[in-house]
């Protein structure tokens, strides 16, 4: 799902919650990944440890059954994306429904 205002550049919302394809000064890079990029929640409550979950999930990562199109690589994982739900853990999984402009 891209994200960004028309003429501003975008970035893209993947389905496993990361933000890839970081496009700034109308430079299209279908591979661009800025580290230590994401949503996350952190929750506190009394006399607790704190928790911290990054709002990305790699359960579809090591997925033998799909088959990208020729054309596309939206499917490539950067090695800095497939590391970031390891520390702090990700989510076991995302749900996620795009209808542009909106994705929920």
């Amino acid at each position: 799902m891209p994200m960004g205002g028309i003429g501003v550049g975008s970035i893209a919302l993947y389905g496993d919650g990361s933000l890839r394809q970081w496009q700034i000064f109308n430079a299209v890079n279908h591979q661009a990944f800025l580290p230590l990029t994401f949503f996350a929640v952190w929750s506190k409550q009394p006399g607790r440890e704190p928790v911290c979950r990054v709002l990305q999930t790699d359960v579809y990562y090591d997925e033998t059954d799909f088959q990208p199109s020729l054309t596309v690589s939206d499917h490539v994982v950067p090695e800095e994306a497939r590391r970031l739900p390891r520390r702090p853990p990700g989510v076991r999984n995302v749900e996620y429904v795009g209808k542009y402009p909106i994705a929920t």
